[in-house]
């Protein structure tokens, strides 16, 4: 494997790169891509994904240069640099020290600071992870020097509320005891915290008449609650609106009212809404119709995937109107090339699909989705439709064992 392939196969969290490892007989060529996965974090979605630790510690095994390293990683704690994601440093810190001799909690401890960015400590769970009631006390007393010397620190929200979930209250009460009596602002943080004051607003539902005026001010978000507690005798008056209304701004709001919600009214307007080159009109059309099953619908997806870039967004209209061989076409537009925002929401589309109708003609179209699609949450659900739908390439399931994302790990094992 080359070490752009390598590169390639890191930023995907394929298997195949630990894999290759397993079976190098230079990895020292590798290591430097290795640490830079290990001090960044280049998910696609790093958020959302959750973390990669597990993957990353994979990796540092098979490379056979375990201690090189976990010095090199840890060592970076100190520096300051923002694009070094420290959250994973800490994570792998706790990894190192439950999978190795190597235990860092000096290190992490020396090294511990608030991040403006988040606003919050870096670290914390895994100080305490690794050093138990003396890194609760650790973490509590750095929270308590910046409550004394930053008026506009009101403490590191998660901090109590983990505590309470993972140990009994009372005996946090008596750990903290000093702290509590002796310094007030860190008292009254922690009584806060665990008294939150969460209002919950109760909107007045609104009457038709008065929604159709705010929508022409605000966003069509407005009307998607309102929708769930409507009476049938308004929602005959939204269908009279969408199909006789002039306003076709206010219709395409309007049409939202059934983005989780079935339709009853006529659709013939609505399907010559699909094309339109209004964006905001068409979208809203195909929420609207993707629950009917139409010929007419079915027959404008076919032309509109086959002809437009944005193809992926007319799918949904085939969820009840699908018929063999439509996979097909979907593969065709598949093999042509694409960003990665646009593979993602590929594959969000696609995924919907396969949960609907089995794909067991064209498992090229797995192949080619698994190889484009950086979102490993994303690829974790497709997976899913790949087993139960049989899939078979040896190659992709042996590497899938070792992929980043665990749950397919699991699932791959399992099957």
């Amino acid at each position: 494997m080359k070490k752009e392939e390598f590169r390639r196969a890191l930023m995907y969290g394929f298997g195949s790169a630990i894999i290759f490892l397993k079976d190098c007989n230079n990895c020292e060529e590798y290591l430097d891509i290795i640490f830079d996965f290990s001090i960044h974090n280049y998910a696609f979605d790093s958020q959302c994904e959750g973390s990669r630790v597990r993957y990353l510690w994979d990796l540092i095994l098979a490379s056979s240069n375990i201690e090189k390293l976990q010095g090199q990683i840890m060592n970076k704690l100190e520096d300051n640099d923002s694009s070094i994601y420290h959250y994973q440093i800490y994570q792998l810190g706790v990894l190192f020290a439950q999978e190795s001799e190597y235990n860092p909690i000096e290190l992490m401890k020396r090294h511990f600071r608030y991040d403006k960015n988040y606003g919050s400590f870096v670290g914390e769970t895994e100080i305490i992870e690794l050093d138990g009631d003396k890194g609760i006390l650790f973490v509590a007393h750095k929270i308590a020097k910046r409550l004394q010397k930053d008026i506009n620190y009101d403490g590191d929200y998660f901090f109590v509320n983990d505590l309470i979930d993972s140990f009994d209250k009372k005996y946090i009460d008596s750990l903290l005891h000093e702290l509590l009596d002796t310094n007030k602002r860190f008292r009254q943080y922690y009584l806060s915290s665990l008294n939150p004051n969460n209002r919950v607003e109760k909107r007045e539902k609104e009457d038709y008449s008065s929604l159709k005026l705010d929508l022409k001010e605000y966003q069509y978000n407005r009307i998607r609650p309102w929708s769930r507690f409507a009476t049938e005798e308004e929602l005959k008056q939204v269908y009279y609106d969408i199909n006789n209304s002039c306003d076709l701004e206010l219709i395409s709001k309007l049409m939202h009212a059934f983005y989780k919600k079935e339709y009853k009214g006529r659709i013939d307007r609505i399907v010559n809404f699909l094309d339109d080159t209004r964006y905001e009109l068409s979208e809203s059309a195909v929420n609207v119709l993707k629950w009917k099953s139409d010929n007419r619908i079915r027959q404008k997806a076919i032309k509109l995937i086959a002809t437009k870039n944005n193809w992926y967004e007319y799918v949904p209209l085939l969820f009840e109107n699908y018929e063999k061989g439509d996979y097909r076409l979907i593969l065709d537009k598949c093999n042509k090339e694409y960003d990665e925002f646009e593979w993602h929401e590929i594959q969000l589309t696609l995924n919907n699909f396969f949960s609907f109708h089995r794909n067991i003609d064209c498992q090229e179209l797995y192949i080619k989705l698994y190889n484009n699609n950086r979102c490993t949450i994303c690829r974790g659900e497709m997976f899913k439709y790949m087993l139960r739908d049989g899939f078979s390439d040896i190659h992709i399931l042996n590497e899938a064992e070792w992929d980043v994302n665990l749950d397919i790990r699991r699932l791959v094992r399992g099957s």
